[in-house]
């Protein structure tokens, strides 16, 4: 690892990446006039970013992420930057760099890819982020903007969008329900105040990720038809009511994630055309009726949350078979019944979390538990078991809760016993 060296004598350089590098960019970097492409990604670099960069007249590609910039950047870092092609800049420090840039000013640059995580750029959307209307990738992760965007906003993304970020921040009002990009295949607003109806966004979209705003309404019929690519669905934290429609269960759909609405009536059945299932979490919502048995026909599932809901009838047996690669499953704050199933611990070798309390279920606790090596988290309190404890539970390195006792293995490990 070493500093950064004055560079009066490399007037001819084209590409610079540097790693294993830290400390100040000196201000001799805006002696590099053949200069194209700048790289000082991922290296522990700190300070100011000096202004003799907006010399770099033949700059295509700015790459400053992953380092501990603080201080401001203003319109002298940028004015004469007339090839910029993209930019990337974060810090580890949030709101640490700050882009003080008049609002109405507008570069001499066209961007292609922006990418702003952790900087300051808000609270509004300046004019010289509205002007950039051939953007294929954009990420403003973070970056502490609390404005609506405006309406001719909307009018002027660019048709060749494929990627946008706009996580973390305070963005409020309403989105349309469609956007006239037809390459956008990725899409995170998670952690926003967007409200109204839920929208759609792009009908190729593999990832759309609108957690943690708020949403309302129903999730839209047909998804299946509106959204045939997708894989990602996060839609977790709003305020969403209504049934989950059967059309929800799509070929390429990987993860489903609805936690936390207002989500009512039958989970779909149709579990058996979710062959690429891994991730569902439905948990703290209003669903009733049975866990379907179909759940068990995906075998890429490796974590299941359905806790906190109306659900009742017996647990699937077929989620213990078929299910070889869960790691997660809570089932717990439902009605469910029965004991457990004896296949527990034939055929689930990665289960690592396994949560029921908060039902009503019966029986023993099964000594087929002891068959799951890689246990560390069980949750069974607050149910009708009866009898006692396998030993090997007791002896092993597992977090225990089970009808009103508490017991200790290690000085580490404590097993909390909930009463039923």
């Amino acid at each position: 690892m070493s500093c950064l060296p004055t560079w009066g004598c490399y007037t001819s350089c084209s590409t610079l990446t540097l790693s294993y590098f830290w400390g100040l960019i000196p201000d001799s970097i805006g002696k590099l006039s053949s200069l194209k492409t700048l790289n000082l990604s991922y290296n522990h670099m700190n300070g100011s970013v000096p202004e003799s960069l907006g010399q770099l007249s033949e700059l295509v590609h700015l790459a400053l992420y992953g380092n501990s910039w603080e201080g401001i950047l203003t319109e002298s870092h940028f004015m004469n930057l007339t090839r910029l092609r993209s930019i990337d800049v974060s810090t580890y420090r949030p709101m640490s760099l700050i882009f003080n840039i008049t609002y109405e000013w507008v570069p001499p640059s066209k961007l292609y890819t922006i990418g702003i995580t952790n900087c300051s750029v808000g609270p509004a959307f300046p004019v010289w982020l509205q002007s950039q209307t051939e953007l294929f990738d954009v990420t403003l992760h973070s970056t502490g903007i609390s404005d609506a965007i405006p309406e001719e906003g909307f009018l002027k993304i660019s048709l060749q969008l494929k990627y946008l970020d706009l996580s973390y921040n305070q963005i409020s009002g309403r989105l349309p329900l469609r956007l006239k990009c037809p390459n956008l295949y990725h899409i995170d607003l998670s952690h926003n105040q967007f409200e109204g109806p839920l929208p759609l966004l792009s009908a190729n979209a593999s990832i759309l990720d609108l957690e943690s705003n708020s949403f309302s309404g129903p999730i839209p019929l047909y998804l299946d038809q509106l959204m045939p690519t997708l894989q990602g669905l996060y839609l977790s934290d709003n305020q969403l009511k209504g049934i989950i429609h059967p059309s929800i269960c799509m070929q390429r759909l990987s993860i489903i994630s609805l936690r936390n609405n207002q989500l009512f009536g039958d989970f779909p059945q149709a579990w058996s055309l979710w062959p690429a299932i891994s991730i569902v979490d439905v948990g703290y919502n209003n669903l009733s009726g049975n866990i379907p048995s179909s759940m068990g026909v995906p075998s890429e599932l490796w974590v299941l949350k359905m806790n906190n809901n109306n659900f009742g009838g017996r647990i699937p047996s077929s989620i213990w078979k078929n299910c070889t690669y869960l790691t997660s499953i809570d089932l717990g704050g439902n009605r469910l019944t029965g004991n457990m199933s004896l296949r527990i611990g034939s055929n689930a070798p990665q289960l690592f979390s396994l949560r029921l309390r908060s039902n009503f279920l019966s029986a023993h606790v099964p000594l087929q538990l002891c068959n799951l090596p890689r246990l560390g988290i069980l949750d069974l309190s607050h149910n009708n078991f009866s009898g006692t404890i396998p030993k090997c539970l007791l002896l092993g390195q597992v977090n225990i809760a089970v009808n009103g006792k508490e017991f200790h293995a290690t000085a580490k490990q404590a097993f909390f016993l909930g009463e039923s």
